[in-house]
């Protein structure tokens, strides 16, 4: 069954004898109990999702980093001239800390200098100009000079600032993909060369954060614990729940017992210690064999 929002507040007046049959009265003896219910469906709902059976959906991100024309440089503190030369490149980007001055040499004419000063990691992007083949970069140390992240493009961007950074990795804010994200449960990766499998190429940044190695791209499915949506005064009737129907008939009882506390208090605590017996029941299931409620997929490929 696929319960929706005008379902539960039905289900809840029921059980506080406030309905009949299918529809929902619509006057002024039933219209504080509705006014409430939102408060009381999401505090259900945060119960119930700690319980361990999350409902599992998906995020398909395509991890396609634009390569580096040159091997990766993490870090280098220049203590003399340090060159780079490389054909056909039509971007670059570093990161320096320190003094210092970069040369920019086409065929052994310098078409270019950049004075570097600066206490801090400062990035810089730029062009290489149009019908320069050949390009070398020669960093000139004058004081203590750090080049991080030095990286040349094939390809031509916009603009300067669409000229991506250069990282080891790629960071993905899952936050971003889906607004109902708990947690990561499963990642799997149709890589290049790569038949596809589940993945373990990958690691997680504070609770959100996503984080792929630049070296592995490919199409990476992230099967991610959902948190249920939250009800507002706004949500329609029509609205439909993706919480399997074990939990979906607490959700009613949970708010009847709320909101009944001053007409029958007996029966108010009645249906919360029913509540609670159930909610016992999901966590010993969950417990003894945690399995996704159902898929769905939440966002389409990047």
């Amino acid at each position: 069954m696929v319960w929706t929002w005008k379902d539960v507040k039905l289900a809840a007046l029921q059980k506080m004898f406030a309905a009949e049959g299918n529809t929902i009265p619509n006057d002024e003896s039933v219209n504080d109990y509705i006014a409430s219910m939102p408060q009381a469906c999401n505090e259900a709902l945060s119960i119930l999702s700690r319980v361990g059976r999350y409902v599992f959906k998906t995020i398909k991100i395509a991890h396609n980093p634009i390569p580096n024309m040159i091997n990766s440089m993490d870090q280098q503190l220049l203590t003399e001239d340090y060159t780079v030369e490389v054909d056909n490149a039509k971007s670059y980007f570093f990161e320096y800390s320190g003094t210092g001055t970069l040369h920019i040499i086409n065929d052994e004419l310098e078409i270019d200098t950049i004075d570097l000063d600066s206490d801090s990691y400062t990035e810089i992007r730029g062009f290489v100009p149009e019908g320069v083949d050949k390009i070398k970069f020669v960093f000139t140390p004058i004081y203590p000079l750090t080049i991080s992240n030095l990286a040349f493009y094939a390809v031509l961007f916009k603009t300067v600032d669409d000229i991506p950074a250069y990282q080891d990795v790629e960071k993905y804010n899952l936050y971003d993909y889906a607004s109902d994200f708990h947690g990561i449960e499963d990642v799997y990766l149709d890589g290049i060369n790569l038949r596809y499998s589940q993945t373990s190429v990958y690691s997680i940044e504070g609770d959100h954060t996503l984080v792929l190695k630049h070296n592995k791209p490919g199409n990476y499915l992230v099967y991610y614990q959902s948190f249920p949506q939250m009800i507002t005064e706004d949500t329609l009737d029509d609205y439909e729940f993706d919480l399997p129907d074990d939990m979906m008939l607490l959700i009613p009882m949970y708010i009847a017992s709320e909101l009944y506390k001053e007409d029958d208090l007996a029966i108010s605590t009645s249906y919360r210690n029913e509540f609670e017996v159930e909610l016992s029941r999901l966590s010993d299931e969950a417990n003894k064999a945690p399995s996704a409620e159902k898929f769905t997929s939440e966002s389409g490929w990047i």
